[in-house]
């Protein structure tokens, strides 16, 4: 029963985390991407994004030109 507890608590607070990295990304103006691999969030296969240097949001996919600098 205490671990279910404990589970459920770090739950509540990953969640509040997470609402927190959304706002951030949210209000960032991404001023600066670079291509750079993420992954899903259930740790699925990984993928080439452009990311936000500031807030590391996904913002977009690459061109043909930066993910050919990227592969260089």
């Amino acid at each position: 029963m205490e671990k279910q507890k404990t589970v459920r608590t770090l739950e509540s607070q990953k969640k509040e985390l997470q609402d927190q990295i959304e706002d951030i990304q949210k209000s960032c103006k991404h001023p600066e991407l670079k291509a750079n691999f993420i992954q899903n969030h259930k740790g699925g296969d990984k993928k080439v994004m452009m990311v936000c240097t500031e807030c590391d949001a996904a913002v977009r996919y690459p061109s043909s030109a930066e993910l050919k600098d990227f592969c260089a």
